[in-house]
């Protein structure tokens, strides 16, 4: 399976180009719009915001100033570590994800200047799935991520933990940061450091992986990818 695997990588590599291109902005963008509904639902921030506003609030300096140097720290260790992390989506982080939360907010705003707890409750949970299902999309596409999401997957592409519990591992860690250094938790950052993971494995299991690697009639894809099938597993068979 593992030689299948790289396989169907390399093929998206140079057959899909366009789709994972589309897929990384579309995923950032959604990214930027979960921030909002977080936003406006006001049942805690996600676990990285956790960290970031810890640490600012220990610090004694800005908090744009600890946030950037917070991500520029981490993408100086994944460029050293894991530098094939880093891509053109990881560009989309820094200068889509941002603009798009502001203008959701304004919208939200704009639209519900006053909302009940179960309106709140609603903008949380389609914050929690429209997040991971973002999260899901660009991870798929390969084409970079922010420096916090590459740490859980070079954790799980290093070791045998798989990458759902990679991931509750590095959000678990940074709301025990955060709320360590004075950061609330609420009801939403519980619901961010536990199931995120889990969540971001189904959608890319049932939607992203499917979708990138969705066979052309008549492309040299099926041939490369039934070819690699019948010689692993005459190999499965002769072992």
């Amino acid at each position: 399976m593992r030689l299948l695997h790289i396989v169907r990588q390399r093929i998206a590599e140079t057959e899909h180009f366009g789709r994972r291109l589309g897929m990384s902005f579309v995923g950032v963008f959604l990214c930027g719009a979960s921030v909002a509904c977080f936003s406006k639902a006001a049942f805690g921030v996600d676990p990285f915001t956790s960290l970031a506003m810890g640490l600012w609030r220990v610090s004694g300096f800005a908090y744009n100033t600890v946030y950037i140097v917070i991500n520029v720290i981490m993408l100086l260790a994944v460029a050293v570590v894991a530098r094939h992390r880093l891509g053109v989506a990881t560009l989309f982080t820094v200068f889509v994800t941002g603009s798009v939360a502001q203008l959701g907010m304004g919208i939200l705003d704009a639209l519900m200047p006053v909302v009940s707890w179960q309106i709140r409750f609603v903008l949380l949970l389609i914050g929690v799935i429209v997040l991971c299902f973002s999260s899901s999309l660009y991870y798929v596409a390969d084409l970079g991520v922010s420096g916090y999401d590459a740490i859980a997957l070079t954790i799980a592409e290093r070791t045998v933990i798989p990458f759902r519990y990679c991931r509750i591992g590095t959000d678990i860690f940074c709301v025990g940061v955060g709320f360590l250094c004075g950061t609330s938790i609420g009801l939403g950052t519980l619901i961010t450091a536990f199931f995120m993971g889990p969540l971001i494995d189904f959608f890319t299991k049932v939607f992203s992986e499917p979708f990138l690697y969705e066979r052309s009639k008549g492309t040299k894809v099926i041939q490369a990818i039934e070819t690699v099938e019948v010689i692993e597993v005459s190999t499965e068979e002769r072992s």
